[in-house]
């Protein structure tokens, strides 16, 4: 996703907000909810640490780890994210010079290392020499741009959930590296894949069905009800802009029981909003204050 944070307007929100320990109602057609969705996907409903997967609130996901805290898109992020119990820990992928799944939002390393140059036009051994933490303080010095198969490592061996996003049109072969890898690490069942492309989330359903998929949307369209429903994706992912925008749309996809993710939401005002839409998760950079707000929503004293 590419907008870093956003605000929706008291004039763009429709719907309830919650208070106290409410939840919302489960939404679905034909007796099929979203609940229904998660229980028959191919996701673990708890990951290597006993967190159970959480269904009667929004999941926290953590926009590019916990890119607050820590450099967005690093181990240090990840592991931040994880600390802070996130459900799901977020992070962007490109394919470097050498075919290699780097985790990277921007197509090229000027932003957030100490290099330059484009990510597909740089070897993996350039890659790998480039520092991408200082930019965020002298304490993350010598964090790297890991490999795709390094970030698995990661999570399978210490916790945590990942929603990767396929950065821009993918080709078969590269979503088959994709998709090998996180099956080789076990990961299956603890991996969302989400894109803006269908192509991309096409080749990912026909090549390794089992891996859950989302479509990204920025603003989202009444025609996708048909490309979710083709694609067999589990959620779909509009920005909290277009969210308000066309709520009318959004709430189409709740009622079928398919998940919505929203990206990204950083003020309590949208939270709330969101909480009352009974949107399934929320994608943020401070996944600790989103924790602590809905715990206070759904855990409130008597």
């Amino acid at each position: 996703m590419d907008t870093p944070t956003a605000t929706a307007s008291a004039a763009t929100s429709s719907g309830a907000t919650t208070s106290g320990s409410a939840a919302t109602a489960p939404r679905g057609v034909l007796g099929r909810t979203w609940a229904d969705r998660v229980r028959d996907a191919s996701i673990a409903h708890a990951d290597v640490a006993g967190t159970p997967l959480v269904t009667d609130r929004p999941w926290i996901i953590a926009h590019r780890g916990y890119s607050a805290a820590a450099p967005e898109n690093t181990l240090a992020a990840v592991d931040a994210a994880r600390m802070i119990g996130a459900d799901w820990i977020e992070v962007d992928l490109h394919v470097s010079a050498d075919g290699t799944p780097i985790v990277i939002h921007d197509q090229s390393v000027d932003r957030t290392t100490d290099g330059s140059g484009q990510v597909a036009r740089l070897d993996d051994d350039a890659l790998s020499r480039l520092d991408a933490g200082s930019w965020a303080g002298p304490g993350f010095a010598g964090q790297r741009l890991p490999k795709l198969d390094t970030l698995l490592t990661d999570v399978s061996a210490k916790g945590g959930r990942l929603l990767l996003e396929l950065k821009g049109e993918w080709s078969p072969g590269a979503v088959a590296s994709v998709a090998g890898s996180i099956i080789d690490a076990g990961m299956a069942d603890r991996t969302l894949v989400q894109s803006f492309a269908p192509g991309t989330l096409a080749h990912l359903r026909d090549i390794a069905p089992m891996v859950e998929r989302c479509l990204l949307r920025t603003v989202p369209r009444e025609e996708d009800m048909a490309v979710v429903e083709e694609l067999q994706a589990i959620a779909y992912n509009p920005s909290v802009r277009g969210f308000f925008l066309r709520r009318a749309v959004v709430d189409q996809f709740l009622d079928s029981g398919c998940g919505v993710f929203v990206w990204t939401v950083d003020d309590p005002s949208s939270w709330e909003k969101l909480l009352g839409a009974g949107v399934q998760g929320i994608i943020t950079n401070r996944p600790a204050t989103l924790q602590g707000f809905i715990t206070a929503k759904f855990e409130a004293l008597p």
